[in-house]
């Protein structure tokens, strides 16, 4: 069953989660939302002061950041926001881990802000990256990013402010420039795909023959007109519970793999615009699609075409995602 959510974002949607039972968007029209997509009902509208271009949720309260290069805390019980910490450019991607209570948020000026709560300015760690970050994720032992050139960093959190200066480097992992990353629920590794239509399948062991057992493939590929077109693989989730994946592409096609037998399970529709994000629920019994726009150029600016966006919901079962 596929339901269309009603009042989607206007402009580009960047990012999506889920809170408790409620989907969470932010979008490049400033705006969050709140949905209870199974009423299929718009709960919350908030209009912050920047495009938004990365969420998370801590406890009760939604950090985001965006274009105006603030770090903002909305509070859900007191339908109040402040902000948090200055940045030296646009954030583009934060994330959370409640095992460390590590705050991670990355920006265009290649930088990487580590912050606590609990300590007294909250900031704890600024490193510089090689290139800009343009994706993360977190597990409860590491946090994953990979940047504009192409080398991805594997910080072992378990060994606290240290890791964020002794990561662990792979670099050129796939020839074309990244996109997305995303962790192994298993916390054994990671996949990362490029705008190549392209992913690779990794594990954080470096025995060799660990390292046999990585591997990439192509997807998210088109004829047209007799020649093979590839499309950037935009976006990548886990089912929480039986560990395959889905990957959103630019060519408006979602498609969910398992991983350890090397095929595809299914793929959708062509939704006829680009899939930005996908984010499965807690449960895992629920997909949310964000069907948008977005054109990245040299300067890191995002420009929108005039194809509508939409936030596809569907339902999900066992048969459609259970790895034989």
């Amino acid at each position: 069953m596929i339901t269309e959510l009603v009042n989607p974002p206007s402009d580009t949607i960047n990012d999506a989660s889920y809170k408790n039972n409620v989907l969470i968007v932010s979008s490049w029209d400033k705006s969050l939302r709140f949905y209870n997509t199974k009423e299929n009902k718009l709960l919350k509208k908030v209009i912050t002061n920047t495009p938004i271009l990365s969420h998370t949720c801590i406890n009760d309260k939604l950090i985001y950041g965006g274009l105006d290069e603030i770090l903002y805390s909305y509070d859900f019980n007191k339908d109040m926001t402040v902000k948090l910490y200055k940045h030296k450019n646009v954030i583009n991607n934060i994330c959370y881990q409640n095992s460390s209570n590590f705050l991670c948020v990355a920006d265009w000026n290649k930088g990487l802000n580590i912050f606590d709560d609990r300590t007294k300015n909250g900031l704890i760690c600024e490193i510089s990256t090689f290139g800009v970050i343009c994706s993360m994720d977190i597990n409860e032992t590491k946090l994953l990013a990979c940047d504009s050139l192409k080398r991805t960093y594997i910080f072992d959190t378990q060994k606290g402010i240290d890791s964020f200066h002794n990561p662990d480097y792979r670099d050129n992992i796939l020839r074309y420039q990244f996109r997305c990353i995303k962790a192994f629920p298993n916390q054994k590794g990671f996949v990362i795909s490029s705008i190549e239509g392209r992913v690779a399948w990794e594990f954080f062991d470096n025995n060799p023959s660990v390292q046999l057992k990585n591997y990439t493939f192509r997807c998210h590929r088109m004829k047209t007109d007799g020649a093979e077109v590839a499309y950037p693989i935009n976006t990548i989730d886990f089912h929480p519970i039986y560990g395959a994946f889905c990957t959103g592409g630019s060519d408006g096609i979602m498609c969910v793999w398992d991983g350890y037998n090397k095929k595809r399970i299914w793929r959708t529709q062509n939704f006829k615009n680009e899939i930005t994000k996908v984010k499965f629920n807690n449960e895992g019994d629920e997909i949310c699609i964000c069907v948008s726009s977005y054109l990245k150029n040299s300067n890191n600016s995002y420009n929108s075409n005039n194809k509508m966006n939409s936030i596809i919901i569907r339902k999900v079962t066992d048969k459609d995602i259970k790895p034989n």
